[in-house]
């Protein structure tokens, strides 16, 4: 691989406090990958991402974003820096007192200086982009959870994100639910050239989705690679993650909706 990496740990030992929850660290993501992390429940993708996201500084070792040192970078910096970055929320997480396009258009009026009626402009293009226009005025309890998947897509893609991080984003979501806003994803990319990173426990999502996948397990990365080859690790624990796809793929559908 050549060029600057959009993701970048070296040797990153990440905790909290003083335990260390992952150490000896090593990954690079490249642009317009598609990259998974997965592992068991509290193996430590969540603080993977949070580091990646400039909210949790290593104990040691280094994280870099686009080339730049994350947690070296003063507080406007990392703004800067960040807002290249969208984030797309376990379960949504919209703001439940604002309404669909309020919620979309919160990106960009707090990381931007662009005028109301462009932001406005800018959420509206997203939301049909999405099929959910018709929603704008309404309020995160009122609409579907396929809806809020989509509605929380547009918001974080809403100011086109160079790097995009989502956590468990099909959490929540039927099969066919789960395959449909995968298209969105793989659109996302395709259309902008989206890095996109995916923490999650959707094994099928990985196999669908993912260009190479990171398991996390043992306080480290314990394996990475194409999903095709992982799944034939010699690696008892990498192998049976992968265990639940049969399963799960005969749920498809013809007509996914989300």
């Amino acid at each position: 691989m050549s060029g600057t990496a959009v993701v970048e740990l070296r040797d990153a030992t990440l905790g909290y406090d003083e335990s260390d929850i992952l150490s000896g660290v090593d990954l690079r993501i490249d642009a317009g990958e598609i990259v998974s992390i997965i592992g068991g429940s509290g193996s430590g993708k969540s603080t993977l991402l949070r580091a990646m996201t400039g909210l949790l500084q290593p104990h040691r070792g280094v994280v870099r974003l686009f080339g730049e040192d994350l947690y070296r970078l003063t507080t406007d910096a990392r703004g800067r820096l960040l807002s290249r970055v969208g984030l797309l929320f376990q379960h949504g997480a919209l703001f439940g007192s604002m309404s669909v396009l309020q919620n979309v258009m919160f990106p960009a009026e707090k990381l931007t200086d662009l005028p109301s009626e462009t932001i406005r402009e800018l959420a509206w293009v997203k939301l049909a982009l999405l099929g959910v226009e018709g929603l704008a005025d309404r309020l995160p309890r009122d609409i579907s959870g396929g809806q809020a998947k989509r509605v929380a897509l547009a918001r974080a893609t809403v100011l086109d994100p160079e790097l995009l991080l989502c956590d468990e984003p099909t959490a929540g979501l039927d099969p066919i639910s789960s395959e449909a806003l995968g298209r969105l994803l793989l659109d996302e990319r395709d259309a902008h050239g989206t890095t996109l990173i995916l923490v999650t426990h959707d094994i099928p999502a990985v196999e669908r989705l993912s260009d190479r996948t990171f398991v996390v397990g043992d306080g480290g990365i314990k394996a990475s690679g194409p999903p095709s080859e992982l799944k034939r690790s010699p690696d008892e624990h990498v192998r049976a993650l992968f265990a639940i796809t049969s399963n799960a793929a005969s749920q498809k559908s013809e007509r996914p909706t989300v």
